[in-house]
């Protein structure tokens, strides 16, 4: 199959959706029929047109080696956005980690050597709950002119603390 097809009105929209929700700081999953997950030509299209919209937008966004069965999705992540030995072991180091801070990965979940379904699911669960879009510099009116950017992903969700009773002593 041919890149065209992703430039035409209904794939090309899909692209473009997947694209802006990454540049609202988003993360997005892509669940593909069974069939066209199957077409590695098909998925490799799809990602090759959101990776090269994302570079449109400024972007770079880092495409991992293929899955290694035995690892975790959480390693796998880490493999494709931090540069070192040293790899975060769970999800807030990975956000906070400064190679993985701001940076997309574009990740391929099919094929036989896939991570399990359930364990990418938890991942991408994880990855929403311990993160949250970092926040936009307010709008200028003299800029109204400026191209568009992409706004970046990750900033981690601020501790919770326990709410304390105000006031002084016992009654």
């Amino acid at each position: 199959m041919d890149g065209t097809v992703w430039r035409l009105p209904g794939p090309d929209r899909l692209v473009a959706q997947v694209t802006g929700e990454v540049q609202r700081g988003r993360h997005v999953a892509v669940v593909l029929p069974a069939q066209r997950a199957a077409e590695p030509s098909f998925v490799e299209g799809l990602l090759s047109a959101i990776v090269h919209t994302l570079r449109a937008c400024g972007e770079e966004p880092r495409r991992p080696r293929p899955f290694e069965p035995g690892l975790s999705p959480l390693r796998w992540l880490a493999q494709c956005l931090v540069f070192g030995d040293e790899l975060p072991a769970v999800v807030g180091d990975l956000l906070d980690h400064e190679d993985a801070s701001a940076r997309t990965a574009v990740l391929d979940c099919t094929g036989l050597d896939a991570p399990p379904p359930a364990a990418m699911a938890d991942l991408l669960t994880r990855l929403t709950l311990a993160s949250r879009p970092a926040p936009r510099p307010p709008a200028r009116a003299w800029s109204s002119s400026a191209p568009a950017t992409c706004s970046r992903c990750w900033a981690r969700r601020p501790p919770t603390s326990p709410s304390r009773p105000s006031g002084g002593g016992a009654a």
